[in-house]
């Protein structure tokens, strides 16, 4: 009997991750090869795993806990104070319409704002192709 493996049905599109490890790193995943999910993760959160946050066999399979179930496009992974492993914390899904256009940057860059990104302060939307 095969052992099915952890998070088998996500693959990594792209990371930004802090070289440091002292502010978010941002990841967007592909699940069931249709659903594109992003995903941050705090300071620390992979602590002495330093080289593999961005290896996606160790990253999917050992340190990022099992993709919840449902209907989410963006999520928060944290580690558990009790159990000292990640997990995550906060999922939800985030229309594209709710965003509010505020200023062009370059192609495919925007200054936008959405109510419940950032408290609603400005940030930088890039519109994946």
């Amino acid at each position: 009997m095969a052992i099915e493996q952890k998070n088998a049905n996500v693959r990594l599109l792209a990371c930004l991750i802090d070289e440091d490890d002292t502010y978010d790193s941002d990841y967007r995943f592909l699940v069931d090869g249709q659903y594109v999910k992003y995903v941050t993760t705090g300071p620390g959160n992979f602590r002495g795993a330093e080289d593999d946050r961005t290896f996606e066999p160790i990253l999917l399979g050992e340190l990022f806990p099992p993709f919840p179930a449902g209907d989410w496009n963006s999520g928060d992974v944290a580690n558990d104070p009790e159990m000292g492993t990640a997990t995550f914390v906060r999922t939800n899904t985030l229309n594209e319409v709710e965003f509010t256009q505020q200023d062009r940057v370059r192609q495919r860059v925007h200054v936008s704002a959405h109510p419940d990104v950032n408290g609603g302060r400005p940030v930088l939307v890039k519109l994946a192709v």
